[in-house]
């Protein structure tokens, strides 16, 4: 059912063999969760009846995942600092296009510029990541293992 990659064998690139292993361990965190059933029989199939191997798996990849996130926000943020920033820059754009016509009301296309791009700050209207999910799919695992370790210590 699941057996992690040895990237040095096979045809397979080590990113692409640890990309798979990954989708691997979050398919089987989320046939587990909530799912009791699932749960003791994964638990029979995997080494040592533990899932830490899948937890190790899936902390690595919120790690690169979350390091991905960054590096795109920063060169973001970096592309709208050149451009100006997201404010100025759309303000700019406005005011270049609308250069040389009076029938516009440039007061309320300004306001309406500014409203679009004010940044987000309250915590409701921010939207969550799908690495946030996956954080929350390795603290389940987590607490199976610990459940686990329970069991095991009241029948040993």
């Amino acid at each position: 059912m699941y057996r992690q990659q040895d990237a040095t064998k096979g045809d397979m690139a080590p990113t692409e063999s640890n990309a798979i292993t990954a989708y691997m361990a979050m398919l089987l965190g989320f046939l587990v969760k909530d799912n009791r059933e699932n749960e003791q029989l994964l638990l029979t199939r995997l080494p040592n009846g533990s899932v830490s191997s899948l937890i190790v798996i899936l902390e690595r990849f919120v790690q690169l995942t979350r390091e991905i996130e960054d590096a795109e926000r920063e060169e973001s943020a970096a592309t709208a600092t050149i451009a100006g920033g997201p404010a100025h820059g759309g303000i700019d754009a406005m005011l270049m296009m609308l250069e040389g016509r009076p029938d516009v009301d440039k007061v309320e296309m300004m306001e309406e510029v500014l409203m679009a791009t004010a940044p987000v700050t309250t915590l409701e209207l921010q939207e969550r990541s799908p690495v946030d999910s996956l954080s929350e799919l390795v603290e389940e695992l987590k607490e199976i293992e610990r459940r686990n370790r329970a069991d095991e210590g009241e029948r040993g």
